[in-house]
């Protein structure tokens, strides 16, 4: 028991790349799980990491409107998202070299890479 209590646990999520690895920002791997579900202020917490990381249409106010009795749990319900803008623009505009899409065709070995631009 003590052999297995000592090896780490093998990760199913991809480990970021070098470049990501970088940036100033601590990625939510990095933060031990445990931290993540005891946020003494998981309002604070989660807002900040959703201005960090989000481009925002309009601005949130609220972080999360739960009610607990009729689990019904909204996040940000007063803000706006465009997820085109956060799933593709932004990237486009700070990488526009980067590798955007990956197309692995039926053959063997054939793909064909498609960037931003």
């Amino acid at each position: 028991r003590a052999e297995l209590q000592q090896q780490p646990r093998a990760s199913l999520q991809q480990q970021p790349r070098a470049s990501l690895q970088q940036q100033p920002r601590a990625s939510l791997q990095q933060q031990p799980r445990a931290s993540l579900q005891q946020q003494p202020r998981p309002d604070e917490f989660w807002g900040r990491l959703a201005r960090s990381r989000l481009e925002w249409q309009k601005e949130f106010q609220v972080v999360r409107d739960h009610d607990m009795e009729k689990s019904a749990f909204r996040w940000f319900p007063d803000g706006q998202l465009n997820v085109s803008v956060n799933c593709v623009d932004r990237h486009a505009r700070q990488h526009p070299d980067r590798v955007a899409l990956l197309w692995e065709k039926d053959e063997p070995g054939q793909e064909e890479r498609v960037t931003y631009r």
